[in-house]
């Protein structure tokens, strides 16, 4: 018999079958079909023969060749075993691939139907982890609505090529191939409230979430970062992150399509928070939204309009004629044709949410108020000045910039605050933004819109205390790139190798373990110590920087080297 029904259900039906004893275990009250072969459609009850009580198992005495919407061929009872969508998702059954695994009593929350990709529903039970499944349904069958009520009998699978669960999506699959899989309706049910995460948490560990409705919200903002891509999927890259989340067009087509969605949708439109079904194929764990208005309070990144009354042709940013584009990137297009720079925000830019700027298309972005902790200096060219500048409101990590000057001009001093505007670029170019290229604000003195200026002066920021460890890692090192560190350990540190021709040398934890690059990027230890093998220091201080294909630690001043004892 069929367990999923695709015609006629009615109250004495469902109380005659129910889930109580699994799919085709009913049984048959009649003596005899009298019609020689059975081509009832099986509908709970036969129509078409002449038994006196109602026939619901096929076990007719001549052979049953009728065909269910599904294309299975009834041949008589096949086992199902009970069980829980949690006990599933948590493995803790003990099932195996292939098991044929009953649900019942769970909610259809979002259904799929489209003849391309995945085709099934999603079903969830109470919780708020490992609580749903995605149920993958073959044509013909035909889908349950969502919001209502089923039991489902189908075959277990993982769908992937990762690790069980991290790496792969589970399934229960209903097909005519596999005898006994199907889907009945129960009656209504509410689909249940979606899950409040932080994209932080969603990141970490989204494999709990799987196949659930889930509210990403992050403060201020949500912003696009990448695509759409021809697949209409895009990137959403929270707040001040450096990790991005995939938004892909499985139940709701956010851009383009259909009507009343989102076709102007870019780089830089921003929503407050992002609702969907967390969904996992071969390339990760995505966010796929099942409506329009799961793109909560969406804002169009709408550069400002010119409203000069006669056409402007300075090139100088910070003019006093009427135009007032001066937060507009890239440069405009309209009649005024200076190019006002964006008064950027030194987190957004360290998480990814500016475009990197080129020669052809250049990024100019203003900055006020950071402070200058390290100065690079050399008067002889072709060697390159340059400051590092940091902000002290933003004393834990991304709060960093390198400001490159030219050879050409004398920089500011160690305490100064800057009011800056540069072309944005990560050097070198072609390394692999952000764990191996260098945040660099380039202000050079042929271009009329980069320039700088002292404000003031302020007390330096803290060092930020880290270990060795941290900055032998670019995951761990980049996020202080160009910030004032302190390393220290209680076993001191310890210089392994001598000076190099570029005055570089190295430093472990108690003469064991890694090793830690010490640069004279910014200030000569060289030449106030005279560094050896087996010199020790109680801590080091410097600014943490990017340079050929390694973060090292530059020193400022000499007393950057504390407790140093000559070996």
């Amino acid at each position: 018999m069929s367990y999923r029904r695709t015609l006629v259900w009615s109250l004495t039906a469902l109380a005659l079958v129910g889930c109580t004893n699994g799919p085709g275990s009913d049984k048959d009250t009649d003596t005899k079909d009298s019609d020689a072969v059975d081509t009832d459609p099986d509908v709970i009850v036969d129509t078409d023969d002449t038994d006196i009580a109602v026939d619901t198992d096929d076990t007719d005495i001549v052979a049953d060749t009728d065909t269910d919407t599904g294309g299975d061929t009834d041949t008589g009872t096949v086992a199902a075993t009970d069980t829980t969508i949690r006990v599933i998702r948590e493995r803790s059954g003990g099932f195996g691939f292939g098991d044929l695994l009953h649900v019942t009593a769970v909610t259809v929350v979002e259904v799929r139907s489209s003849a391309t990709g995945p085709r099934g529903f999603t079903v969830q039970e109470a919780g708020t982890e490992n609580a749903a499944l995605w149920v993958d349904v073959a044509a013909p069958y035909i889908l349950p609505a969502e919001g209502v009520s089923v039991g489902v009998v189908g075959v277990y699978r993982e769908l992937g090529s990762g690790p069980t669960g991290s790496g792969t999506q589970t399934q229960l699959q209903i097909s005519g191939a596999l005898p006994g899989t199907e889907w009945i309706q129960l009656g209504p049910s509410t689909r249940p409230t979606p899950v409040l995460l932080t994209p932080t948490d969603f990141h970490a560990d989204p494999e709990p979430y799987e196949s659930m409705r889930v509210v990403l919200s992050d403060s201020p903002r949500l912003f696009v970062s990448d695509g759409p891509f021809s697949d209409d999927s895009f990137v959403l890259t929270p707040d001040a992150a450096l990790f991005d989340i995939s938004v892909l067009p499985l139940f709701y087509n956010l851009h383009g399509s259909p009507p009343g969605a989102l076709p102007n949708l870019g780089v830089d439109d921003s929503f407050s928070a992002m609702a969907g079904t967390v969904w996992y194929d071969n390339n990760g764990y995505a966010l796929a939204p099942t409506a329009l208005a799961d793109g909560l309070n969406y804002v169009a990144y709408l550069p400002p309009s010119d409203t000069d009354v006669v056409v402007d042709t300075d090139v100088i940013p910070g003019d006093t004629d009427t135009d007032t584009d001066t937060i507009i990137t890239p440069p405009d297009t309209s009649v005024d044709t200076d190019v006002g720079p964006l008064i950027a925000d030194v987190e957004k830019l360290r998480a990814g949410i500016y475009f990197v700027g080129t020669i052809g298309m250049p990024n100019y972005l203003t900055f006020s108020g950071g402070v200058v902790t390290a100065v690079r200096y050399r008067s002889t060219p072709p060697a390159t000045n340059a400051v590092a500048v940091q902000w002290p409101t933003l004393n834990g990590d991304k709060g960093g910039l390198y400001v490159w000057l030219s050879n050409a001009q004398t920089p500011p001093a160690i305490g100064d605050v800057l009011d800056f505007t540069g072309n944005y670029v990560e050097d070198p170019t072609g390394g692999s933004v952000p764990n191996a290229t260098l945040a660099t604000i380039r202000i050079e003195p042929s271009n009329m819109n980069a320039n700088w200026s002292v404000t003031g002066t302020a007390s330096v920021p803290t060092p930020v205390d880290l270990t060795l460890g941290d900055l032998l890692l670019a995951t761990t090192a980049e996020p202080y790139e160009s910030m004032l560190v302190r390393i220290t350990d209680p076993s001191g540190l310890n210089v392994t190798t001598n000076p190099n021709i570029n005055h570089e040398f190295r430093v472990q934890v108690g003469g064991a373990g890694a090793e830690l690059i010490v640069d004279d990027h910014y200030f000569d230890l060289t030449g106030f110590h005279g560094v050896n093998v087996g010199d020790t220091m109680t801590s080091l201080t410097g600014v943490v920087h990017y340079e050929g294909t390694s973060y090292k630690l530059g020193p400022t001043t000499s007393a950057d080297a504390a407790g140093w004892v000559d070996n």
